[in-house]
């Protein structure tokens, strides 16, 4: 019936009858189309609710119940037999928002399997079976938004070793997180779940996605992740893929941030081990890229002071510009910063410290006369003082003879006469270089690929 102020006839098919046409008020009409309308195209809603119900009686008649409870991804990659799964299909592939972001009827047909997919992983994972009308409503809630979106999120999340912070601290794009290291196994992993996306374990699409190896990568420091918005792929979910392209910039995203950190202050701070994540239930990929966590060594990078908080955020939105314009840093810049990056990874203090001469050659280093002028011209960047100057001086003479002594086999860096003064040596290199690096890139007119030859005009001891 519709009622709007007084009765009429009941209508199964809401034809308004003629007798009535001349004295329906306008509000009736629009009441009448938008019923009619309704019974003549059924919501999304009820479709998706009848294919979950129809294809939920199809699995069960096919599989034992007793094999529903353990979680299988791939199950239902062709499981659109239905009517009713077929009806939805053809609505979804007509759809011109559809097309656009998938473009063909098969990458649409994905959306239904990866539902239907899920669906039954909840419905496992609530220890229950066959069709339960609320988990399919707020499944497709969560479906219907998802699939319009031409857009993901896509995260990558490394463990920061022999890095602490006590809260969670934004710089730039990138946040910084505690870990909370009490040892108990399930409160790291929700730590790390959530970290990737996934602020309840049930999200998931069963626990040994991410294999509990990995946890000890968080034990050890604290985490960096980096989350942003990227386009989604025509076949999102039609395939798993290794990774997706926007990983490598996302991983020189963060390696440039942590190297920002490094040349921020001291302390040996490093990341061994990459991990990704879509966000999406319906195509939740877990993408590890690890090479093995084999020293934990090194002095602790710690950011707790909320003065130097501050001061790292206006460093970091300085420097990383610098960062940014990588096209005009010099390749000899180019080349210092990755050798004092790659002395991090090294195990042993007197590889440490020959990384360091490298980036203090490529910074301030000639052809000929090396040692001298490499000593001559350290000097004379770092101090105005001419005292200041001499004793830096003699110290990069002695280091670069060390290094001499080191590569040509004189003396050996296990010998305990030489391990105080090698790790003297690196910890003083380093401190060089870091400044050094920090001044070329704060000054443009030094970011020239012919800046060396300036440098030679410029420097006087």
């Amino acid at each position: 019936k519709i009622c709007i102020g007084r009765k009429v006839d009941p209508l199964p098919i809401f034809n308004l009858p003629r007798e009535h046409s001349n004295t329906t008020s306008n509000f009736e009409l629009i009441v009448y189309n938008l019923l009619n309308n309704m019974a003549q195209k059924p919501p999304l809603y009820n479709i998706f609710l009848d294919y979950i119900k129809e294809e939920v009686v199809i699995w069960t008649k096919r599989t034992p119940p007793q094999l529903l409870n353990v979680p299988a991804w791939a199950v239902s990659e062709n499981f659109i037999e239905g009517p009713e799964g077929k009806k939805l299909l053809r609505i979804l592939r007509n759809d011109r928002k559809l097309l656009e972001i998938y473009s063909n009827e098969n990458n649409i047909k994905a959306l239904l399997n990866k539902a239907f997919n899920r669906y039954l992983i909840n419905l496992t994972l609530s220890e229950k079976t066959g069709f339960r009308l609320r988990l399919a409503k707020n499944l497709f809630k969560q479906w219907h938004k998802e699939i319009y979106s031409k857009e993901f999120d896509y995260i990558v999340l490394s463990p920061l070793l022999n890095f602490e912070v006590n809260k969670k601290i934004k710089i730039g794009d990138f946040e910084l997180y505690p870990i909370k290291k009490s040892g108990k196994f399930l409160e790291l992993e929700g730590q790390v779940y959530k970290m990737l996306g996934y602020d309840k374990i049930k999200k998931l699409k069963y626990f040994g996605d991410f294999p509990q190896y990995y946890y000890s990568f968080f034990s050890r420091g604290s985490a960096v992740r980096l989350k942003r918005r990227v386009k989604k792929p025509e076949d999102f979910y039609s395939v798993g893929r290794p990774h997706y392209p926007e990983y490598e910039e996302f991983k020189r995203d963060i390696d440039d941030f942590l190297c920002i950190l490094r040349l921020f202050k001291e302390g040996d701070t490093r990341i061994e081990n990459y991990f990704t994540s879509t966000t999406s239930i319906f195509q939740p990929d877990f993408v590890s890229y690890s090479g093995g966590i084999i020293y934990y060594g090194g002095y602790q990078y710690a950011l707790v002071d909320n003065g130097e908080i501050k001061r790292l955020q206006h460093f970091y939105n300085r420097i990383s510009e610098r960062f940014k314009k990588n096209s005009s840093i010099s390749n000899q810049l180019k080349i210092a910063i990755e050798y004092f990056n790659s002395s991090f990874n090294k195990l042993k203090t007197h590889e440490k410290l020959i990384d360091l001469l490298i980036a203090l050659d490529a910074l301030v280093g000639t052809a000929h006369e090396t040692t001298y002028r490499t000593a001559i011209r350290t000097a004379s960047l770092i101090a105005k003082n001419k005292d200041k100057r001499v004793s830096i001086y003699n110290y990069i003479l002695d280091y670069l003879t060390l290094r001499g002594q080191l590569i040509h086999g004189k003396i050996s860096p296990n010998d305990s006469k030489y391990t105080l003064k090698i790790e003297e040596a690196k910890k003083f290199i380093e401190n060089q270089v870091r400044l050094i690096i920090l001044q070329f890139l704060n000054k443009d007119k030094i970011l020239s690929k012919k800046y060396i030859d300036k440098l030679e005009e410029n420097v006087v001891l």
